[in-house]
């Protein structure tokens, strides 16, 4: 089609009037959406959708020009479906809901480091929170074992060992005086990671992560968009979305963790286009970003596009300069939240030999009834498979 311009006959579901739509063939995804905005009259986001023979609509995640030609030329129509957007409203937190444990310190001024390459959410000053935790112990011969723990849950969390960061958050938290903001923000953060891995626990395990962060969210500071995109994840996980997008208006758009954050809620509900231009935007800012490639990749898992999805989470586990020149993705192999990820998508593959032994290593990582119970399922299948 070269630079050439087409035409394509967009449909809009709120009228199911069709709109003639002139774009050129090399236009990407957001020239595409602002080009059918201007047409149709508004300045909402679109979800695009296909409508095949059989009246089928499926979702088109970020089309560009030549997909939408590609679509037409199929025989499917081009729908359009404007929806509401998570737009910042003005905060409205109630102060007077915080504990009265809550240690906020010098909180309102503390600065954080620079964002670090592929890690978001650990951008604070480690040392400083371990020395002002340290002061805080109950007792004199804890000090220097409250400061050397919260290291070492720190390391816990980073490597991808989320039981032992949640045991070892929580004897910190049972040793000292006074629970801090970042205590309690990296504890709830342990405790959201640990909860893809346990059943009958994660209701309890995340609504006591919540509460943490709601009683200390006044005190933190510089820190609060971290704060707000943690508790909007964790009561979208409890299924509370309409509390999880009251979070998102209020805390605004301009931070990556909460763009990460409305990626995340948008493939909740099912949106996966408008959750796909979130996270592209993350991955633009900070290609390394860890938490941004798995959840690119659970789109893509839940687009059915299993290939892609499981060679993003191959790049971020086993990447390396040698078998990735441009060093996209840096690399981590200890992140175990990618592991049960890529795991579930080999086993959706029908791959269950690999996707065992996937599930086996994250055993021998760390304790999981949701792992166990797979490698037991899978295991007596291929046994059965072998007789």
């Amino acid at each position: 089609m070269g630079d050439s311009e087409i035409m394509i006959t967009i449909i809009d579901k709120r009228t199911g009037r069709g709109r003639r739509v002139f774009l050129r063939s090399d236009m990407g995804p957001e020239e595409v959406a602002n080009q059918v905005r201007k047409v149709l009259g508004i300045n909402r986001p679109l979800i695009f959708l296909a409508k095949k023979f059989d009246g089928r609509e499926v979702q088109i995640a970020n089309p560009d020009a030549r997909t939408l030609w590609e679509i037409i030329q199929a025989g499917s129509q081009i729908l359009v479906e404007p929806v509401e957007p998570l737009t910042p409203l003005e905060v409205t937190y109630d102060k007077a809901a915080s504990e009265d444990n809550v240690y906020c310190g010098n909180a309102q001024t503390r600065s954080i480091r620079k964002v670090t390459t592929g890690d978001l959410w650990l951008d604070f000053d480690k040392d400083e929170e371990a020395k002002e935790l340290m002061g805080l112990a109950a007792e004199p011969f804890t000090r220097n074992y409250v400061k050397e723990m919260f290291k070492i849950g720190v390391y816990w969390i980073s490597n991808g060992y989320y039981d032992k960061a949640v045991e070892t958050f929580k004897e910190v938290a049972q040793a000292v005086d006074w629970l801090t903001p970042m205590l309690a923000y990296i504890h709830s953060l342990s405790r959201y990671y640990y909860s893809y891995f346990v059943d009958a626990e994660r209701p309890k395990l995340l609504s006591e992560a919540a509460k943490e962060l709601d009683a200390t969210y006044p005190c933190s500071g510089v820190a609060k968009s971290k704060f707000t995109a943690l508790r909007a994840l964790i009561y979208a996980e409890l299924g509370d979305l309409y509390r999880t997008e009251r979070l998102l208006k209020e805390g605004g758009n301009s931070s990556l963790v909460l763009r990460l954050a409305m990626a995340h809620v948008y493939r909740l509900r099912g949106l996966l286009g408008l959750a796909e231009q979130e996270v592209s935007y993350v991955l633009s800012q900070d290609k390394k970003n860890r938490d941004a490639v798995i959840e690119k990749a659970l789109i893509l898992r839940e687009e059915g596009r299993y290939e892609e999805a499981l060679s993003l989470l191959d790049k971020l586990l086993y990447g390396s300069p040698l078998f990735n020149p441009l060093n996209l993705i840096s690399y981590f192999p200890q992140n175990t939240l990618a592991m049960l990820f890529r795991a579930e998508t080999l086993e959706l593959m029908g791959r269950n030999d690999e996707a065992l032994s996937a599930y086996r290593q994250i055993d021998s990582t760390l304790y999981s009834p949701i792992v166990k119970s797979r490698v037991s399922r899978l295991s007596g299948s291929s046994r059965r498979t072998s007789v």
